[in-house]
């Protein structure tokens, strides 16, 4: 019988990993909260504004001063791996830097998602500031039937950064 118990809570441990889509390649998170939560965190932040390549003056107003790179610091890439759909901010590993982490205590990339189409999130993971966060993984199960694909980061001081989408092939 306790064989039995703990098979059914591995089991179960296993699909709701696979379900939630949290199923990580090279990465970790220590997050708490369920996909749901977080769904539901970043439509409300996005509610706020969502920043672009070419909208983002309006969170930050020196666009030629120190911070005129600030896109790149921000906007988040996809692109498809054998493993999976990887997303990752490039500047973070440009010109022989290596930055995996999320960031710092106070400012970091709280979460990364990807978005189809239709605009429904299909892959969401949170991040805590210490957490290594790039480049993230998320497995091809959970783009079956989608065309395209849009990351989407957000910084906690920040806001809601949307990258340029990508267009999925039937290989995934």
């Amino acid at each position: 019988m306790r064989q039995v118990i703990v098979t059914l809570i591995i089991c179960a441990l296993a699909a709701t990993t696979i379900l939630s889509g949290l199923t990580m390649a090279k990465t970790a998170s220590s997050a708490s909260g369920s996909v749901e939560d977080w769904t539901k965190e970043v439509l409300d932040l996005e509610k706020a504004g969502v920043c672009t390549k070419d909208s983002w003056t309006h969170i930050w107003n020196d666009p030629d001063g120190a911070h005129k790179d600030f896109p790149a610091k921000h906007l988040s890439r996809a692109e498809v791996k054998k493993d999976g759909v990887e997303v990752t901010i490039p500047w973070r590993f440009a010109e022989g830097r290596s930055y995996p982490k999320a960031g710092a205590p106070n400012h970091y990339m709280q979460y990364v998602y990807l978005k189809d189409e239709s605009n429904n999130i299909l892959a969401i993971q949170k991040f805590e500031h210490s957490d290594t966060a790039f480049p993230w993984v998320f497995p091809s199960s959970n783009f079956q039937g989608a065309k395209t694909l849009t990351p989407y980061s957000i910084d906690c001081i920040h806001g809601v950064w949307k990258g340029d989408s990508i267009t999925l092939n039937s290989d995934l």
